[in-house]
């Protein structure tokens, strides 16, 4: 027998290996990954472990029709070629009433952002100004952390800004053109309001009156309203007074004298609340039919208001009392085993606070007994 021959039975092994190496290669045989969908958790680490696999990611969501705890999804799926000792990620199930709110006050804001996603709810962030909370920290939330809420549900958290930035003067910018006047009143930070009357005094095109006078302190990003004159009046209209009258009264006033009002607020220690503290153009000054005369209504002489309390009332009659006391309503739904449904579980700021007019009160709405 010739020395080729003798060779020819180990080569035809090394032939067999190879097909036999390449035929898995192309139908894909090797460790695939185990069904650990209709398991729960703890049962598909076991299927998994026993595979040489591990549990990876874990994501929970509400799916009708599939009991609570229970894995429906799995990442690979199911006979997925995957190398042994990686990870599978699966999603299971939960139930309605069933996500538990983080505590979100050791928290950036950016931080609980991140924390109340990850729990499958919907982050609303209000910012306030706080002189109790120190700037960029968390004020406060709703719900309340550790209340049980559905997938999805939004969750409101305040923001501190940090303490409300000083007072700033109003500059004196009667006299001027419009465009400087209203320069003057941006460098300051202020926003302008501009009104026109006919003045036989005041040049045209020059500013005849401001509100809030000038050198008065208010807060930055305030109204300053001016009037312009128009020069000598022609055809036009007399403003009626309206100073000292309850804001209804103004309007209907000088709605009926033909003229739009505009309505600006600030705080008074002399003119009541709800009262017309004073107005742009004044009294007895003409303008133009169906021009616009600006009142301002006073807030009361506090700088602050007391938050009402609203807990145990409907969500209609807290949204009433909350924006009667000049406030901003935020409702927030929670399930509640214990508050019959359309009722205020809790608020916050809690009834009795005092805040800034305007701040935003937020309050968690019963939805009913979890299912």
């Amino acid at each position: 027998m010739s020395a080729s021959r003798r060779t020819t039975p180990a080569l035809l092994i090394a032939v067999l290996a190879f097909i036999v190496i390449a035929a898995i290669a192309l139908t894909g045989c090797g460790p695939k990954v185990p069904d650990v969908t209709g398991m729960t958790a703890e049962q598909a680490v076991r299927t998994l472990q026993d595979a040489d696999y591990k549990l990876g990611d874990v994501r929970r969501m509400f799916t009708p029709g599939v009991p609570a705890g229970q894995i429906y999804q799995q990442d690979p799926a199911a006979g997925t070629s995957l190398r042994k000792g990686e990870s599978v990620r699966v999603t299971v199930a939960v139930a309605l009433g069933s996500i538990t709110v983080p505590d979100l006050s050791k928290l950036s804001a950016d931080e609980a952002s991140q924390a109340i996603a990850g729990s499958q709810l919907v982050p609303v962030q209000v910012d306030q100004h706080s002189t109790d909370v120190a700037k960029g920290s968390i004020g406060g939330q709703v719900p309340a952390a550790g209340a049980k809420v559905d997938p999805g549900a939004t969750v409101v958290y305040v923001v501190s800004m940090g303490a409300a930035p000083n007072k700033v003067k109003v500059p004196d910018i009667t006299g001027k053109t419009q465009s400087e006047a209203s320069a003057a009143i941006e460098k300051a930070g202020l926003k302008a309001s501009v009104q026109r009357a006919y003045s036989d005094t005041v040049a045209k095109d020059r500013v005849m009156l401001q509100n809030p006078a000038k050198g008065a302190s208010v807060d930055p990003g305030s109204l300053v309203s001016y009037v312009l004159s128009l020069g000598k009046s022609s055809k036009s209209v007399t403003v009626p007074n309206v100073v000292g009258r309850r804001e209804a009264d103004a309007s209907s006033a000088l709605s009926g004298a033909g003229l739009s009002v505009q309505v600006n607020r600030q705080q008074s220690a002399t003119v009541a609340k709800g009262v017309v503290i004073s107005q742009m153009p004044p009294a007895g000054s003409k303008t133009a039919a169906g021009g616009v005369v600006g009142i301002v209504v006073s807030l009361g002489s506090d700088s602050t208001i007391a938050v009402p309390d609203v807990t145990g009332r409907s969500s209609a009659d807290a949204r009433r009392a909350i924006e009667a006391a000049g406030l901003v309503a935020y409702p927030v739904d929670q399930p509640s085993a214990d508050v019959d449904e359309g009722n205020v579980i809790l608020q916050l700021p809690v009834s009795g606070s005092r805040v800034p007019a305007g701040s935003s009160v937020l309050y968690a709405v019963s939805s009913g007994t979890p299912e």
